[in-house]
């Protein structure tokens, strides 16, 4: 039995686009986001506090359109990766 492989390139895939904005501790934490976003076909771009219209900013929210997976689920995986709630 051959065994699966994981393959996250971005050939041959239809990506997602998102904004990600919130309260970050650093950068790494970011690109950290960011890099479990990608693995799930979704690009983020961080968006810092002051391009934000909005004055109520939970720790992190994600504003995905179009996006088949619910924001619930992506929520959750986040959650479980760093281990503590966003």
């Amino acid at each position: 039995m051959k065994a699966l492989k994981a393959d996250f390139s971005l050939q041959n895939k239809t990506l997602f686009a998102a904004n990600l904005f919130g309260d970050f501790q650093n950068q790494k934490e970011i690109q950290t986001v960011k890099e479990l976003l990608l693995e799930l076909d979704i690009v983020a771009d961080y968006l810092p506090p002051e391009h934000m219209k909005s004055v109520v900013l939970q720790s992190v929210n994600i504003n995905i359109n179009h996006l088949p997976t619910s924001e619930v689920m992506i929520q959750k995986r986040i959650q479980s990766r760093f281990d503590r709630p966003f």
